[in-house]
């Protein structure tokens, strides 16, 4: 019995923070992703002046559908589970990407608006936006 509650409490825990951390690994990945393509990336920002951050959106959104057919299930099942996860995982993506680009500034090295909590949260956001509506 006990084995059982056990088990199902942690299958709740990994339910809970598995769509979170996902939708924050994704950004992560992106960003280590873009600085192996520096150059490429940063001339997609300079096409877009008023808002250099735009594209990571745009990223973000394919980043979801992508994810959409390695993982087409939602974890979270219930609506406000679904719309918490929306605003905090992309809030935590861009706290953690600014981090990131803080660090690569003190160590001299070039950044990306994705290194900012502006390009972090709205790639995240895409991506938890396009999760929120088509997984199932």
């Amino acid at each position: 019995m006990l084995e059982a509650v056990v088990g199902f409490l942690a299958e709740i825990l990994l339910d809970l923070f598995g769509e979170l951390l996902f939708t924050i690994l994704v950004p992560v990945l992106a960003e280590i992703v873009a600085h192996g393509f520096l150059r490429p990336m940063q001339w997609l920002e300079a096409q877009v002046p008023r808002a250099p951050a735009l594209p990571w959106l745009g990223m973000g959104l394919v980043a979801g559908l992508a994810s959409l057919s390695l993982f087409p299930i939602a974890v979270f099942r219930t609506p406000d589970l679904r719309l918490v996860n929306l605003l905090l995982a992309p809030t935590i993506a861009g706290l953690v990407l600014d981090r990131m680009g803080k660090w690569r500034l003190e160590k001299g090295q070039p950044t990306l608006r994705l290194d900012g909590f502006t390009g972090g949260f709205l790639f995240a956001l895409g991506a938890a936006a396009v999760r929120l509506i088509w997984a199932t």
